[in-house]
């Protein structure tokens, strides 16, 4: 699997368990009211979800690709590559308390905290009498503000490929899933104790591929 791509997953597994069940549990656990089939609902959500988280990544793929060639005209060579990697870095440094450069990551901390205020959409769909409803929740609310999220659709830039922004973002929503299911079926205590630790080692993670992904750009000039 490419390199890229496993990082899409991997850190959606441990950013699941490490930030994404506490912030969503919440929302998922308020589906339980409406159906007996909550496992149904769930399902329905979280492919909605991947399926906005994608189209993100789609996004993402062709801006990286058009900022590359662009820099390519101007004699810039893997600029999004290698900005994409200073940005793991450094977020992997704040992450471990390391680093931590305010105007950087201020408005993504002010995006996540007004990110609550975005959940109310959903009240229009409530009377919606369907199972797709909850396929339009997860389209919806994978538009929901979120640093984590954000961080991974900029990597998604670097992949420079539509499909392939696409399949990093899907593929970052399902490692989300088994934290999700985990905190909304069972409430997992263990998981909640373990947080800040699942945290700090997604920062590691994130600074370890960052530094292989600027290895990668500058190996391709020698």
């Amino acid at each position: 699997m490419d390199s890229l791509l496993f990082l899409g997953f991997f850190s959606g597994f441990v950013g699941g368990f490490a930030h994404c069940s506490f912030m969503c549990t919440p929302i998922i656990s308020s589906f339980k009211d409406h159906s007996s089939n909550f496992q149904s609902l769930q399902f329905f959500y979280h492919f909605g979800r991947m399926f906005t988280y994608g189209l993100l990544g789609m996004i993402a793929g062709y801006t990286g690709s058009f900022v590359n060639t662009v820099g390519s005209i101007f004699g810039i060579q893997n600029i999004i590559r290698i900005s994409v990697s200073l940005f793991l870095i450094f977020k992997g440094l704040e992450i471990l308390n390391l680093f931590y450069f305010k105007k950087l990551f201020y408005f993504f901390d002010w995006l996540e905290k007004k990110g609550f205020h975005f959940s109310k959409v959903l009240i229009h769909f409530k009377d919606l009498h369907s199972i797709w409803k909850y396929f339009l929740y997860g389209i919806i609310l994978g538009l929901l503000p979120c640093g984590l999220s954000y961080t991974a659709l900029i990597t998604a830039s670097s992949t420079l490929h539509p499909f392939k922004g696409f399949l990093f973002m899907f593929l970052f929503g399902l490692g989300n899933i088994p934290a999700l299911w985990l905190m909304v079926n069972f409430y997992n205590f263990f998981i909640k104790k373990i947080n800040k630790l699942l945290y700090k080692i997604l920062g590691v993670i994130f600074i370890l591929f960052g530094i292989y992904f600027l290895y990668e750009s500058f190996s391709k000039f020698f």
